[in-house]
């Protein structure tokens, strides 16, 4: 299994915990622009005692991801930052 990783869901909201299964999952992820739309499939698993963080709204449960799809790949070169036109 690979290093867990954070997919973001909309601006704003905080992160869930991943862990992927397969190594290409994490490689197809790998260099993909910010803002990209993503369909991930998986099993949401409570996680283990003592791996909690409480200062997240998510950080009581991490994703294992079987599947990524990349819907919509983003341009790397937005005329503007959409994280920072949201604030």
């Amino acid at each position: 299994m690979d290093p867990p990783g954070t997919i973001l869901g909309t601006v704003g909201s905080p992160g869930t915990p991943c862990l992927f299964q397969r190594g290409d999952i994490t490689a197809l992820l790998e260099g993909i622009p910010y803002e990209s739309i993503l369909a991930v499939v998986g099993e949401v698993h409570k996680r283990p005692p003592g791996q909690e963080n409480k200062k997240m709204s998510t950080g009581d449960i991490e994703v294992l991801v079987s599947e990524v799809f990349i819907l919509n790949k983003a341009k790397k070169d937005l005329p503007f930052g959409v994280r920072d036109h949201n604030k």
